[in-house]
């Protein structure tokens, strides 16, 4: 038996190569004008107040990223659980980027356990980024 073939969206590339690069040029240009306001804080604040300053900013940007990791583990557990309830992988209303060979059956199992094992290490740094934002944070007066 032939396999069967999920076949790709061109839709989907276009959009996601569109992300991508609005997403490269909008990450240059904040890391630019993060880096000028770092030089800015830096000569406005004594080294003390500059450290406590990116302490704060760090321990947010932290529990940021923590949001963002705990987020897509709940999104891989959904895929998962959605995944063994249909037993077919890719998902019958999915878009992939590329032609995808269908799973079926018993072979979406080692798909959907690895589906559960990416998201448990994901929210296990989601964790470990919570608790940085944490301990930079509860060192921050006031």
């Amino acid at each position: 038996m032939e396999p069967t073939i999920h076949p790709a969206d061109r839709g989907l590339r276009r959009t996601t190569a569109v992300v991508l690069v609005v997403a490269a040029i909008g990450a240059i240009a904040v890391l630019a004008l993060v880096r000028e306001w770092m030089f800015a804080r830096a000569v406005a604040s004594t080294p003390e107040q500059f450290v406590v300053q990116m302490r704060q900013w760090i321990g947010l940007v932290a529990a940021g990223s923590g949001a963002c990791l705990a987020v897509l583990a709940a999104y891989a557990v959904f895929k998962a659980r959605r995944a063994a309830f249909e037993r077919r992988w890719p998902l019958e209303r999915s878009r992939v980027l590329v032609d995808t060979p269908v799973r079926r059956g018993d072979a979406v199992v080692p798909v959907v356990r690895m589906l559960r094992l990416v998201a448990a290490i994901t929210f296990a740094f989601a964790i470990g980024m919570f608790a940085v934002a944490w301990r930079l944070l509860a060192q921050s007066p006031g």
